[in-house]
């Protein structure tokens, strides 16, 4: 237990270096960025590796293809062929004497309202589709070495399509740990009233965080942040920077895909 805890605790403080540093994006929690140095650390990925290639989408935990091929191969996975286009890509991946071959076209990505103004689809399908079509096949000849992780293409694509009712739910903060509210004595009258005070926990923060990125429309966030804001205004000066990056962040993401749908 006392190795975990370390471990653990070691995993913290590689999320806050690198949530200091800029080297995580801006909207990841430092907590998030241990978890991922952790799953890297069961992985056999090092720490900086892991914050390079792994992130959170919609609160899922993401993995470059690139670094799952590079997982699969310590298992024995080598790439027999690739065909590959601007609108199509066919990958045959090999492992002892089992032979798996995926594609994905630019019809599906369409499909799927992965191809929008300005995205990755548009500026380099190739590389896009060589990527979806590698992570179909690594998931199928290389489950054990990539344990079912998504690429951050694919959460994006569960994200858009997800319907409203399946998103995840404001988390209320506990209401007992909220508000403390000093009452002055009536005997006492010209002492002026105490003054409201607000406390909370790192809990309270990490919900108001999951919250902000699971709303699913520029109103809710709305809400969501003008409901929060007591809690908002106690907070150190570097976590409300935080919070309003990532409220930001996630009010370009909603507008983005308002008019994608639009």
């Amino acid at each position: 237990m006392s190795n975990e805890l370390a471990s653990m605790d070691e995993c913290l403080k590689w999320g806050e270096l690198a949530k200091k540093a800029a080297f995580v994006p801006q909207a990841m929690t430092p907590q998030q960025a241990a978890i991922i140095v952790e799953y890297g650390r069961e992985m056999g990925i090092p720490p900086i590796q892991a914050l390079k290639m792994m992130s959170f989408i919609q609160g899922k935990l993401c993995m470059e293809v690139q670094m799952q091929l590079a997982l699969a191969r310590k298992v024995g996975v080598t790439i027999k062929s690739v065909e590959s286009t601007a609108t199509f890509c066919k990958v045959t991946l090999i492992r002892g004497s089992e032979e798996v071959s995926t594609e994905y076209t630019i019809e599906q990505a369409k499909n799927a309202g992965l191809v929008r103004e300005g995205s990755t689809w548009i500026k380099h399908p190739t590389d896009m589709l060589w990527a979806r079509a590698c992570g179909r096949g690594l998931k199928r000849i290389a489950s054990d070495a990539v344990l079912g992780l998504l690429s951050p293409d694919e959460a994006e694509e569960i994200a858009f399509s997800e319907p409203i009712s399946n998103a995840k739910p404001y988390v209320e903060m506990p209401k007992e740990k909220v508000i403390i509210a000093e009452i002055t004595e009536p005997e006492k009258p010209i002492e002026p009233k105490a003054k409201e005070k607000i406390s909370y926990t790192d809990e309270d923060v990490a919900n108001l965080f999951k919250a902000i990125q699971a709303s699913v429309n520029t109103d809710e966030l709305s809400k969501i942040w003008k409901e929060n804001l007591p809690l908002i205004k106690v907070v150190p000066a570097e976590i409300k920077k935080q919070l309003t990056e990532c409220k930001d962040i996630q009010k370009q993401n909603l507008t983005s895909i308002l008019k994608a749908e639009a």
